[in-house]
């Protein structure tokens, strides 16, 4: 919405207000907007359709009125601090909007988006904050139908196609949970294949593949937060969590604080001082994701321990460096 138009409609709630239910002339909608005709219609069109304005027109005085007690302005009765919530909250919505599992919000989430434009009065190019986009993902449709079975413990099969291999293999799941990480879907459940948990990268599943075998399963002793407690990212391995210390330099410790890859409590932290920021992990599992993100860090991070993760992640980097050295 356009200040222009904010102006306008602020007017017209104003006058239609102020004759406390009396036709308004249409002939003195139009001086007091001074706009066209057509343009006039639009904005009455956007009071009832966007803020559910009850505006009526009769036909003897050829005027407009509220049918009921309304003001546009008290229909979002929200002060700065609200407003400034609502933005964020908003805008975080609206990048998940257009999924498939969200497809419901779209409507909600848009009248909402209006309301607070309505409130702030920015114009369309005004953005004022800016989450990192949600991109396509393959086989994102593939939440809902497999949300369905899980609320309804209904098996599953589908064919799965791991990145490195040719072909595709067969699986049956007794589907628990779908997770997110990084930008992309898994869904976790029991294998009867392999007589475990198994959890499924949604775009690696064979498209058309995926359906509801019309078994079902028992409601499964399975608590999420609990399975991936010590877990960073998606992979659970059997072997069991370790203590790790990292040491890093003053200003990355201070990056890590205000935004850690993994939960810590005060007392981990054991230096952090002008020269150096040490913390531990008292259990976290050492598994592929952990090793990736210590090497997205470089060279600002070091692992103090266990030494099995130092060689996890020297090999990684030399093997890096080999690349280069061809």
């Amino acid at each position: 919405m356009t200040t222009p138009q904010y102006d306008r409609l602020k007017r017209l709630n104003e006058r239609l207000n102020q004759w406390g239910g009396r036709p308004v002339p249409k002939a003195e909608l139009l001086r007091l907007t001074s706009v066209s005709e057509r343009t006039f219609k639009e904005d009455l069109a956007l009071m009832r359709e966007e803020f559910q304005a009850p505006i009526q027109y009769c036909r003897r005085t050829k005027g407009f009125y509220y049918a009921s007690q309304f003001d546009l302005m008290a229909s979002v009765a929200l002060n700065d601090r609200d407003v400034q919530t609502l933005e964020t909250a908003v805008a975080a919505l609206a990048q998940f909007k257009d999924l498939p599992l969200f497809a419901e919000l779209r409507g909600t989430v848009d009248k909402i988006e209006s309301a607070v434009r309505f409130r702030v009065r920015p114009s369309p190019q005004a953005q004022r904050i800016q989450f990192e986009s949600v991109p396509y993902f393959q086989n994102i449709e593939l939440i809902e139908p497999l949300l369905h079975c899980i609320v309804q413990q209904q098996v599953v099969e589908f064919d799965y196609q791991k990145h490195d291999q040719a072909q595709a293999e067969r699986y049956d799941l007794h589907p628990y949970l779908i997770k997110e990480y990084r930008n992309r879907w898994y869904v976790l459940g029991h294998c009867p294949k392999r007589h475990s948990l198994r959890i499924f990268g949604l775009d690696r599943i064979v498209a058309n593949s995926l359906q509801s075998t019309g078994a079902f399963f028992d409601e499964p002793d399975f608590d999420a937060s609990q399975y991936f407690a010590y877990t960073l990212g998606i992979a659970v391995y059997d072997q069991q969590p370790e203590e790790v210390v990292l040491s890093m330099t003053p200003g990355h410790g201070r990056f890590f604080k205000s935004q850690p890859f993994f939960a810590f409590q005060p007392d981990d932290i054991l230096m952090d001082t002008p020269k150096e920021f040490r913390i531990r992990f008292p259990r976290i599992s050492i598994n592929k994701e952990l090793v990736m993100e210590l090497v997205r860090w470089g060279n600002q991070i070091r692992v103090v321990s266990p030494e099995s993760l130092r060689q996890k992640v020297v090999e990684y980097l030399q093997r890096a460096l080999n690349q280069y050295e061809t």
